[in-house]
């Protein structure tokens, strides 16, 4: 399966809580998929947009310095229409079956990755009739997915679902020091609490310095630093473990 192919190993502390960090939205900007690729650590997981230009050689580039890599998939915002994500959206004003044809578009846009990640929370990731169908696509396809959202819409999937775990926090929204900072520490609140948490970053400069003055002390705080595919809940697990 695919997750487990492409998954970079976990290699840190096995016994404390867990911590994935996900860069978004690359490929769409030079400088700023360089950065990420080339500045985070490799247990940084690099979700890419599908609306990317040679997004193959950019997922390439990444699993060349031993990052694990995701796919987005463009969801219906809270705010749709006025957020628009896009022709490969999947949105809940169309068809199940338009929504798997741009749900095939953009997994065919690239290889190599162990999952998706829903790009938004809304009504699409939490109506439970309209996830199913990407639920089912990523599960056959043994993809893990990172949802956004409640996780109501997941659970009522329980029967379809591929690996999968919730998305904790956007780190940088507001893109402000002290707003990231905060959202930091509360990724550590909630990792401290559950033994895991996921935030989720854009590839700004901003976002990236504060991240990774962040993950310098973050052994020494009692932390691991994993990829997400070591946080997924499977059937075998029941865990993030």
């Amino acid at each position: 399966m695919p997750w487990r192919t492409y998954a970079r190993p976990f290699t840190g502390n096995a016994s404390a809580p867990r911590i994935a960090l996900i860069v978004t939205g690359l490929g769409m900007r030079t400088s700023a998929t360089q950065a990420a690729i080339a500045q985070m650590p490799p247990d940084v997981t690099l979700a890419f947009s599908p609306y990317a230009s040679n997004l193959p050689m950019w997922m390439g580039r990444a699993r060349q310095m031993g990052h694990e890599t995701l796919l987005e998939v463009p969801t219906e915002p809270v705010g749709f229409p006025t957020m628009d994500p896009g022709a490969l959206g999947l949105i809940t004003a169309v068809s199940e079956l338009e929504n798997r044809k741009r749900l095939e578009s953009a997994l065919a846009s690239a290889g190599g990755y162990v999952g998706v990640l829903a790009t938004h929370a809304g009504r699409y990731t939490d109506t439970p009739t309209a996830l199913r169908p990407l639920l089912e696509s990523l599960k056959a396809r043994g993809l893990l997915y990172v949802h956004r959202g409640a996780p109501r819409a997941v659970n009522a999937n329980a029967d379809v679902a591929p690996p999968v775990n919730i998305a904790t926090t956007v780190l940088d929204n507001p893109a402000f020091q002290r707003a990231i900072d905060e959202r930091l520490a509360g990724l550590e609140d909630t990792a401290r609490a559950q033994g895991f948490a996921i935030g989720t970053l854009s590839a700004s400069p901003l976002a990236l310095y504060r991240a990774t003055r962040w993950l310098a002390g973050l052994d020494a705080r009692g932390f691991a630093l994993a990829p997400v595919s070591a946080l997924v809940l499977t059937p075998d697990n029941g865990a993030s473990r």
